[in-house]
This record gives C-alpha cells, sequence and structure tokens, in this order.
C-alpha cells in the first residue's frame, strides 16, 4: 500500500508511528512544505488519552513526563477577581490529568523516532485528483513531481489546503473572536495552576509549563481585523484594560523581538472524514477553539485509530468508513459540548451576569464531564 501523509505537525508524524506499530505494510511518504521542522509554538495541553496513546506506540521516552508540567487545579475568576468556580486535576490522576508542554518539545518527540527517508520537506501538493474506479489518488506536487497512491492522508491543519481542494470550501468556520498567545516574563510570580479570568466577552488565561507561562487572550470581535503588529502590545493592553494591572504588565513585558501569535479562532464544521481515497485527521477535520486544550490529544488518537482500521481491514474503502464512523461516534457529542461551554466562557453583557450567578452554584460535573468521558472511553 502506498500511502502519502500531508503535513508534519503532530498528526502527521504521529499516523507514521502507528502505521509502525500496527504493522501496516505500507510504503509511506510524508511531505511538509516547511524547508525543515522548526523550533516554534507555545504550550500544549496533552490529556491522559494522548498521553496514553503516544507510549503505547513507543515515542514517549519519558520526555514529556520529565519536560511537561502536570497541572493540579484551574480557577475561573472575574475580572474583579471573583472566582467562580474551580477545578480540581486530581481526580482525573488515574484517568491522566492535563499536562502543558511546549509544543515544539512534543513535536520533536514524535519526530525523532521517523525514517528521515520517508520525508520531504519544501514540497506541497498542487493538484489531488481521486479516481474510485482504479481506487488510487493521483498527487502532483509543487516541484513538478507526480506520485499515485492507495491512500491520501490530509493532516495539514486547521487551513488544510487537501480539505479545501477535495471536500470543498465553506468547511471553515468562525467563532468571531481572536486569539493572541505570547511566553511571558520569568519575574512574574505565578501561581500553580492555570487560572482564566473572564469579563466583556473577553478571557486571559495563564497556564504554567514546567519553566515558563504562557498567557493567552481571548477578545469577540469581527474575523479578518488584522491590527498593526507594531502596536499590538500597546493595543492589547488597551483592549485587556479592565483585567488590571498585572495582565497590562504581563502584556507590557514581552520582549520587542518576540513576536506574539495572533488568529481568528475557528473550527471545521464537516459530518465527513474521507471521500473517495483522501482521508483527514487532526485539526484539518475537527479544529475547535484551543479554549479548550484537546486537540493535539484527539490528533493522536485519530492516526491510532486510522492506523488500527487500515491493519484490520484489507479492504481499504472499508477500513475508511468504520475508521469514520468510530470518530464521529466519539468526537460528535464533545464538540457539541464544547462549544457550548466557550460560549459560557466568552459570555457578555446579561449572559455574563447570569454566569456569574449561577456558575457557583453549577456542579463541576456538568463542565467537566464531556473531558471525563473522552478519557474513560476506549478511543
Amino acid at each position: 500500500m502506498r500511502i502519502l501523509i500531508i503535513g508534519g505537525g503532530i498528526a502527521g508524524p504521529s499516523l507514521v508511528t502507528q502505521l509502525k506499530k500496527h504493522n501496516v505494510k505500507c510504503d509511506v511518504t510524508l511531505v511538509e512544505q516547511a524547508p525543515e521542522f522548526r523550533n516554534i509554538g507555545y504550550g500544549i495541553a496533552l490529556w491522559g488519552n494522548g498521553r496514553r496513546t503516544l507510549k503505547e506506540a513507543g515515542i514517549d521516552d519519558h520526555i514529556i513526563d520529565k519536560e511537561g508540567y502536570e497541572v493540579p487545579w484551574e480557577a475561573f475568576e472575574t475580572t474583579r477577581r471573583k472566582i467562580l468556580k474551580s477545578f480540581v486535576f486530581n481526580n482525573f490522576k488515574s484517568l491522566g490529568g492535563p499536562i502543558f508542554i511546549p509544543r515544539a518539545l512534543l513535536h520533536k518527540t514524535i519526530v525523532d523516532r521517523l525514517n528521515p527517508a520517508i520525508i520531504r520537506h519544501n514540497i506541497k501538493p498542487v493538484a489531488i485528483r481521486n479516481f474510485p474506479e482504479t481506487k488510487i489518488a493521483a498527487v502532483e506536487f509543487s516541484d513538478g513531481s507526480k506520485g499515485e497512491y492507495d491512500l491520501v492522508v490530509g493532516a495539514d491543519g486547521v487551513n488544510s489546503w487537501t480539505r479545501e481542494h477535495v471536500f470543498g470550501s465553506g468547511l471553515k468556520k468562525y467563532y468571531s473572536r481572536s486569539l493572541w498567545i505570547m511566553w511571558i516574563d520569568k519575574k512574574f510570580t505565578l501561581s500553580k495552576g492555570a487560572v482564566a479570568i473572564a469579563g466583556g466577552g473577553k478571557l486571559a488565561l495563564l497556564l504554567p509549563l514546567k519553566d515558563k507561562c504562557q498567557l493567552s487572550l481571548y477578545a469577540s470581535r469581527t474575523p479578518g481585523i488584522q491590527g498593526d503588529v507594531a502596536t499590538r502590545k500597546r493595543d492589547l493592553k488597551d483592549l485587556f484594560y479592565e483585567f488590571g494591572d498585572a495582565i497590562r504588565h504581563m502584556i507590557m513585558s514581552v520582549p520587542s523581538g518576540q513576536d506574539i501569535l495572533f488568529n481568528d479562532a475557528a473550527y471545521i464544521s464537516m459530518k465527513h472524514w474521507y471521500k473517495n481515497r483522501v482521508v483527514l485527521i487532526g485539526d484539518a477535520q475537527h479544529a475547535m477553539s484551543p479554549m479548550m486544550g484537546m486537540g493535539a490529544s484527539l490528533a493522536i488518537e485519530d492516526s491510532c485509530v486510522l492506523a488500527q482500521e487500515i491493519a484490520n481491514e484489507e479492504n481499504v474503502d472499508e477500513a475508511l468508513k468504520k475508521f469514520e464512523h468510530r470518530r464521529n461516534k466519539r468526537l460528535n457529542i464533545y464538540k457539541k459540548q464544547a462549544h457550548i461551554i466557550e460560549d459560557i466562557i466568552m459570555a457578555d453583557g446579561l449572559m455574563a451576569r447570569a454566569r456569574e450567578l449561577f456558575m457557583p452554584l453549577m456542579p463541576n460535573a456538568i463542565s467537566m464531564n464531556p473531558l471525563k468521558r473522552l478519557l474513560e472511553e476506549e478511543i
């Protein structure tokens, strides 16, 4: 079997390791448009489901346990520092609570296990033609080369070229909120847990890692407003003025040479995972707001389930059908609940006031059950 994997992020390299683990006899090629794997990204959450799947594939090597920071709790507060809810993750200890780790370290842990010979850098597909009669997908690449594959896997993220080219446009939706991420200066004394501060349709989220801390800022606003990069710190300080001196000082402490990541928060809304011999995994198929912190773990799950089904079924079409069924059954309820939780977190006006009144009275299980279900169930 000839398999092409498009995208060298978390999902694509994870699939390579899973194909090897499940003894799938195949010729794999992974293409990545970047000229090399770079030390990029900020912090990333890895829950028990993702950690278990990595360890079962033999690619953890204790690096994640050693370098990751297991967050003991998260507090949800108002801008007036009134605690509305706190979540103690020790309750998830047996299931695998969240570890925060630099994305670059997680990525390196996975790709270091790959055979460099299967990786083609500085190249991307420019055309894919699905041939259902012959059960192949013909791919043309940016360097002029061509190839025919029994399976093409789009693992190229929320802005997936594969999804747009094969499945059509309009599947990427926007939350009408923007996201900024930055490392903050080590001079700030921080709590051991994660702290989320919400108010006015905005959110400041402090995520501690082992030797640093990440500040993520969310604000409800119209997508497509990039803003001036040169004045980004000052603009953010003004936008989050009501969050107090501590948040404003953290924003202004970011070194002038350090980029502040900006994105319009988006999600993918699509029922199907494959079309003929092209299948999507990871954020290319089910991206959600990073606010939930489950993206990496679900992408790693995708790679495991896809490899399992390919290993168990000689018929690729039947394997893809079963893969789609398993993933939809597991994720559809979670995605709906995640959207509801995110809307509550980002509430403004009357909805925000209702949140402040009723959230302290709400049992923790209501908001934690979607995560608990994912951690308890077999993938």
